[in-house]
């Protein structure tokens, strides 16, 4: 029965993790586009819920703990709020606004607090990559502004 348990508890865990490639470059934004990655931090902290994210009121990704998407968008100031699936009114709102140029590549941290309250940061490149290093890849539902999303 022990056994049975543990191989129960083993195929649990496996089905939460995070599947597909570590991070790797978005393929360069078209001219008038700028690509946004979202990242969220292998941190247990709501790790059995994905996080989920519009852009602009467009649905753009369901990010697990250890997971990123990118998307493109067109040059300008747009709005990115996050939300969890099954705790719509679990904490504070999260939102933020992010002005791009077109061209340039921007990293969008979630990040949480262990007061049931949740940041979305711009993160310097830097920065950006050695978190985002170790994340998976997820791809987003829809692009936000542009069809470039591959």
């Amino acid at each position: 029965m022990r056994t049975l348990f543990l191989v129960l508890l083993l195929f649990t865990l496996v089905g939460c993790a995070s599947s597909g490639p570590t991070y790797q470059d978005a393929p360069k934004p078209e001219a008038s586009a700028s690509a946004i990655y979202i990242y969220r931090p292998d941190k247990f902290l709501l790790g059995a819920f994905d996080a989920q994210f519009t852009i602009d009121g467009n649905k753009t990704a369901d990010l697990s703990g250890g997971s990123y998407t990118y998307f493109y968008v067109s040059e300008g100031c747009h709005h990115i709020h996050q939300f969890w699936s099954y705790y719509a009114n679990f904490g504070k709102k999260t939102d933020l606004n992010l002005c791009t140029k077109a061209g340039e590549n921007y990293y969008v941290r979630l990040n949480g607090l262990n007061v049931a309250t949740w940041t979305l940061n711009p993160v310097e490149k830097a920065n950006a990559l050695s978190d985002i290093s170790n994340c998976t890849y997820i791809p987003s539902v829809a692009s936000a502004s542009s069809k470039q999303n591959k």
